[in-house]
């Protein structure tokens, strides 16, 4: 009889364990589901800018077929300057040294760019040329009226070999430097204008820095080198060059 009474204790005591379990895997996939609602309730991160991309702005021009980077900090104009910006041309003045070209923007560094130094102004001017042939182009940088004891090298941009050549000049108490850019492609002759000038520092107390116009014309030269061309004809235009 003992053993009669145990085997419906037992029989219950596994019916018991047995809706517990059952229990326990039902409560899983409610947990899951919660889990993923609340996933999905969160609100999505947007990508981030780097500094690098926050610290530069972007100058297109679809007609010519070609961008640039630029701090966002310096003033760009496009065409004609509204007001004479110290050693930058004018058109009136580049169509005088070269008829058939056009000034497309000027990019201008903020007064307080290089605060306590005795930095004076800077600019980069863009512009093109589309009446002149690849040669014509590349005489540009050894023309008489650019001078003697002119600097001169080379630089690859996208595929595109441009020339350059600099001077650097004094008068007043004043450097100035300047380097001109010139490459052919696409049928244009395309043209950099870097000018930068320093004054003297005269404050014995040292409170203002001499400028470094050298390193100053480099940092323009980054905006040079970030010129991007559009997909078209770059290289066949290089190639009809040779």
């Amino acid at each position: 009889m003992i053993q009669w009474k145990a085997f419906p204790v037992l029989i219950l005591s596994v019916s018991v364990l047995g809706l517990a379990g059952c229990s326990g895997r039902a409560a899983a996939p409610e947990k899951n589901a919660h889990r993923e609602a609340t996933a999905s309730q969160s609100p999505r991160t947007a990508p981030k800018t780097t500094p690098r991309e926050a610290a530069f702005s972007v100058y297109n021009d679809p007609e010519y077929g070609v961008s640039f980077r630029y701090p966002r900090n310096y003033a760009l104009e496009e065409g004609e300057l509204e007001e004479p910006v110290p050693g930058a041309r004018s058109q009136a003045e580049l169509a005088d040294e070269q008829p058939g070209a056009v000034l497309v923007a000027t990019v201008v560094i903020p007064e307080d760019a290089y605060p306590n130094t005795s930095f004076s102004g800077g600019s980069l001017q863009f512009a093109v040329d589309a009446s002149l042939m690849p040669q014509s182009c590349k005489e540009l940088l050894v023309d008489p009226g650019h001078g003697t004891g002119r600097r001169t090298g080379s630089a690859n941009i996208q595929g595109v070999l441009f020339g350059w050549s600099e001077e650097t000049t004094e008068e007043a108490g004043t450097e100035s430097v300047e380097r001109d850019y010139a490459g052919y492609a696409n049928g244009r002759c395309y043209e950099f204008f870097v000018h930068v000038a320093v004054g003297e520092t005269g404050n014995s107390e040292g409170l203002e820095k001499q400028a470094d116009a050298k390193k100053i014309v480099r940092h323009l030269d980054k905006i040079v080198s970030s010129l991007q061309w559009e997909a078209k004809q770059a290289v066949a235009t290089e190639k009809a060059a040779e």
